[in-house]
């Protein structure tokens, strides 16, 4: 009907219809929006029907889901299975964390069933790491009385707890109340790892050892090394040291001598002696190492003290170790190496402040070394004939890991070329193009493959290795074109430059479940004057680093 309209070909147009057009139009329209009128009367009908199936639909949908839930497989597990679930849902890597976004809090707010489960289950409840609160006294007490009943529920079970008092930032009396909560289970603890202010600890050696009886390992880490106050476990002979089942102590920054600690060095089977004092000079080490013949795993920081001079005696035999870690300053390293026997070493780490003292980590390797699975250093320390010498005599590495000290990252290498720069010693660039090359061709002088069971390739200061060649050296090895020689499992690199080849896809065909690649290079260079408006921030670096595994 509309088509007939005489303004019908004017739709869409500027034009502007006569006085008479318009009469006509609107005549015309009057049976049209009735029409409409009716339609949208039979819309609302429609969507009434259709919100009335809509209510119907979901509330019988509801009652299935109810009885779905009911049928729930889940709801059937026997509630050993879930403990054991829940278990599993329990951090790895640390201490469980007073935090409702982890486990096991978080379990205890999904159901009232769930709720029941975990707080029944003691083994949940076994571990937790204690931060201390920085503001006020009712945050201390409600955190005690949080850890008072966490520790409630832990049963009879063995505990792990780790405690952190940030730079002894705790009064006294508010130290106690979160000590208290912990010692009044003093009984359950299996393992203990507290980092405070030094006198806050006279608190711990007190305890005498018949409060410790499932006691097996202890770190302590002095947080403010220059505190006035003084550690004095001399005054306790009987005490928490002297735990009838402790095995493994962690010393870090604790500036009273070893030797007066009650603790029994014969039955240690991990030790780790960090910070520098009196107590990491060679002879000291020394002289406490030879008590310790059941030591698995050891990590000393050693120095050079001035006053001690001599010879260090007789050979420090280890016959049980497996990991060895050490840190020293390069003087008068030498004679305690050579004295260090460890036949059935599996892992080693080994690090010097001095360039040209790198070399005495050939005494550590035997000729042969049967048992060596990992080689940590800063490798740039040694001379590139040393360097290869380690590599050969080392055939059964699986991993070879170059970091420069404690502190993995990029900047371990500007860091070693100032120690270079001070001593006058040039620093050597090992994890270079001529490497990967060593490790894809038959040795010259055996013949055959250098670590051809090598897994795993680090370079946490910065790599040398060219893009093309680090291309090749992948395709090399994971081709499984090499007789004899296993393909790699994972490479880590940090180099101080900008990517030249797009490795990773140039690689992709061979990783997967079974091989990793992870490259962090620095950002390219710009010779314009850039604004960065985060400048000046803490924290901010030229270099792109992902989270290594």
């Amino acid at each position: 009907m509309l088509e007939s309209s005489p303004l019908s070909s004017r739709i869409g147009t500027n034009y502007a219809p006569t006085d008479e057009e318009i009469v006509q139009t609107t005549r015309l329209l009057s049976l049209p929006i009735a029409r409409l009128t009716i339609l949208k009367e039979d819309m609302d009908k429609a969507l009434k029907v259709y919100e009335d199936l809509c209510a119907r639909h979901n509330a019988l949908s509801l009652q299935i889901d109810g009885y779905r839930a009911l049928l729930s497989p889940a709801r059937r597990l026997p509630v050993d299975i879930v403990r054991e679930i829940f278990s599993r849902c329990l951090p790895t890597q640390h201490n469980a964390v007073m935090s409702p976004r982890e486990a096991p809090l978080l379990l205890t707010q999904v159901c009232s069933g769930w709720r029941h489960i975990a707080l029944s289950t003691p083994m949940l409840w076994a571990s937790i790491h204690i931060s201390t609160p920085l503001d006020s006294p009712q945050s201390v007490e409600q955190q005690s009385n949080m850890v008072r009943e966490w520790m409630s529920r832990s049963g009879g079970c063995p505990l792990t707890i780790s405690l952190h008092d940030l730079v002894g930032s705790l009064e006294t009396n508010r130290w106690h109340k979160i000590m208290d909560s912990i010692s009044n289970h003093s009984s359950q603890w299996k393992r203990i790892s507290i980092a405070t202010s030094s006198h806050y600890f006279e608190h711990i050696f007190a305890l005498p050892s018949s409060a410790v009886p499932l006691l097996e390992s202890i770190s302590i880490t002095i947080l403010t090394p220059g505190s006035p106050h003084r550690l004095r476990p001399v005054v306790y002979p009987s005490g928490i040291l002297d735990a009838p089942l402790l095995r493994e102590i962690s010393l870090k920054d604790v500036r009273e001598y070893y030797s007066i600690f009650p603790l029994k060095w014969a039955n240690l089977t991990k030790l780790s002696l960090e910070g520098i004092s009196n107590n990491s000079s060679i002879y000291k080490t020394a002289k406490i190492l030879r008590l310790c013949k059941r030591l698995l795993e050891l990590r000393a920081e050693i120095i050079t003290i001035n006053n001690e001079t001599g010879p260090l005696g007789a050979p420090i035999i280890l016959p049980m170790l497996q990991r060895l870690s050490i840190y020293h300053d390069g003087i008068g390293i030498e004679e305690f190496v050579e004295l260090l026997k460890v036949p059935r070493l599996e892992h080693l780490e080994f690090h010097t402040k001095c360039p040209n003292k790198g070399r005495y980590l050939l005494p550590l390797l035997p000729i042969h070394s049967e048992m060596l699975q990992t080689l940590v250093a800063n490798f740039q320390m040694l001379s590139r004939e040393d360097f290869i010498t380690c590599l050969r005599r080392c055939p059964h590495l699986t991993i070879l890991s170059n970091k420069f000290g404690h502190t993995p990252g990029v900047v371990d290498d500007d860091i070693a070329r100032q120690i270079a720069l001070v001593n006058q010693i040039p620093v050597n660039c090992h994890f270079d193009d001529e490497l990967l090359e060593l490790l894809c061709v038959p040795d010259v002088l055996t013949g055959c493959f250098l670590l051809p069971e090598l897994e795993v390739l680090k370079c946490l200061s910065a790599a040398y290795f060219s893009d093309a060649k680090l291309v090749e050296f992948i395709h090399l090895r994971q081709g499984g074109t090499l007789p004899n020689v296993r393909k790699m499992e994972r490479i880590v690199a940090v180099f101080n430059r900008a990517q030249t080849t797009p490795v990773v896809e140039e690689v992709k065909q061979f990783i997967g479940e079974h091989f990793m690649v992870r490259l962090s290079y620095a950002l390219a260079s710009d010779s314009r004057n850039v604004y960065f408006p985060y400048n000046g921030l803490p924290s901010q670096s030229p270099f792109i680093l992902p989270q290594y595994q």
